[in-house]
């Protein structure tokens, strides 16, 4: 599903996979009115989703465009 600028929160645990082919997974949704996310970036190691790196605030407007898995 493509994300839009008019879709509602996305829930924790969702996969994005943003334009650049980039992974993250949303560990929560942080303030409806700002629309801000913690996110954190993932590797793929085979089957599995890998966490990389500390999780991160975007926001929601940074995901417009990307895929939700």
């Amino acid at each position: 599903m493509k994300i839009t600028k008019n879709i509602k929160p996305l829930a924790a645990g969702t996969v994005v996979v943003l334009p650049g082919g980039e992974l993250l997974r949303i560990v929560e949704y942080i303030d409806a009115f700002s629309g801000v996310y913690k996110v954190q970036f993932l590797d793929v190691d085979g089957d599995d989703y890998v966490p990389v790196g500390d999780e991160r605030v975007i926001p929601a407007s940074d995901l417009v465009g990307a895929e939700c898995e």
